[in-house]
């Protein structure tokens, strides 16, 4: 399963959101598979897991997957530069329209020409800065600026902008939630079949620091969760098994 957690780390080295987003699933899955098995490996084993997870070197952060976005805008910034030929904003109406039937194609070509691409281009690199700034920023604080941005985006005049800027809130919660996935995992293989409650509370989430919790199913199968819903409505846990 190490293997898995490096592979991780390759798929998000191409800072970009898409190679972000890969990295978090398959991470999350190494998390979830060593939860299942880890309370039925002997000290030594979960100490030597633990130890080679600490060799690895940290994930690719979403901060500098916003920063890589940057190249997809020098791109459509340098298509609109040079000129979309009839031909070009035909086969762009044509891929919008066969996703997105409701668009206006009257409106949408006036938005394809030159300068109205510059404009979207600009609003999009500085909601990406702002982005950006804000993914360095503790949770609390950072929940609030991207669900500001992401608004923003939502209600552009900007059809490029509203149609691709991303969901900024849930991606920046991943980054989040699978750090926390490390904390209870850490406390599994620190403990062991021996995890209580007690015990569970001396670590703390991602999110806003709260203690984690522990809970034992009537067959009793532990699972370790955070204290809030994350995202809102859902409960981040961490089932572990043997």
């Amino acid at each position: 399963m190490i293997f898995t957690h490096r592979l991780a780390r390759h798929a998000g080295a191409g800072n970009l959101l898409i190679c972000n987003l890969v990295q978090f699933a398959i991470e999350t899955n190494a998390l979830r598979a060593a939860a299942r098995h880890c309370l039925a490996w002997d000290a030594d084993t979960r100490r030597s897991y633990a130890a080679l997870l600490a060799t690895l070197p940290p994930l690719h952060t979403t901060q500098a997957a916003f920063g890589g976005e940057r190249i997809l805008m020098d791109w459509l910034d340098q298509f609109s530069t040079a000129g979309a030929s009839h031909e070009q904003v035909d086969e762009m109406l044509k891929t919008i329209a066969a996703s997105d039937n409701s668009v206006d194609r009257e409106a949408l070509a006036a938005q394809l020409k030159p300068g109205a691409i510059k404009d979207a281009v600009t609003e999009m690199r500085a909601l990406q800065v702002r982005a950006q700034a804000a993914l360095g920023e503790p949770w609390p604080q950072c929940q609030a600026a991207l669900k500001t941005i992401g608004d923003e985006a939502l209600h552009s005049t900007h059809y490029l902008v509203r149609s691709n800027f991303p969901a900024t809130v849930s991606i920046g919660e991943k980054q989040f939630s699978v750090a926390t996935l490390h904390i209870m995992l850490d406390a599994a293989l620190a403990h062991g079949p021996q995890l209580d409650e007690a015990a569970a509370a001396t670590y703390h989430d991602a999110f806003g620091g709260d203690p984690l919790r522990l809970t034992k199913s009537a067959g009793g199968t532990l699972t370790l969760l955070t204290a809030q819903q994350h995202p809102v409505g859902k409960d981040l846990s961490l089932p572990l098994g043997k």
